[in-house]
């Protein structure tokens, strides 16, 4: 796992007050998934947009449900904003 994907993952589970061991989630694990992943729903997807628009100072419009898959898509989002 990336800094930036250890990052977005520390983040995630500050903000969403979630109850699990930020070992036990990876870059691949779903984020919205209920089997095998973090089972999160839109309200959450609002709240992960928030944190991370604050945090990495980006906007984002634009996104899709593609870039929030995983950790790993939302890292690739949030690099490709910042560098971009």
């Amino acid at each position: 796992m990336t800094h930036l994907e250890q990052d977005i993952r520390d983040r995630l589970i500050d903000a969403l007050e979630l109850m699990i061991d930020s070992a036990e989630v990876h870059a691949d694990t779903p984020l919205f998934q209920e089997d095998g992943g973090l089972g999160l729903d839109s309200l959450e997807a609002l709240e992960i947009v928030t944190s991370l628009s604050n945090a990495y100072k980006i906007n984002f419009e634009g996104a899709e449900k593609k870039d929030f898959q995983t950790i790993a898509t939302l890292a690739q989002f949030v690099a490709a904003r910042r560098d971009g």
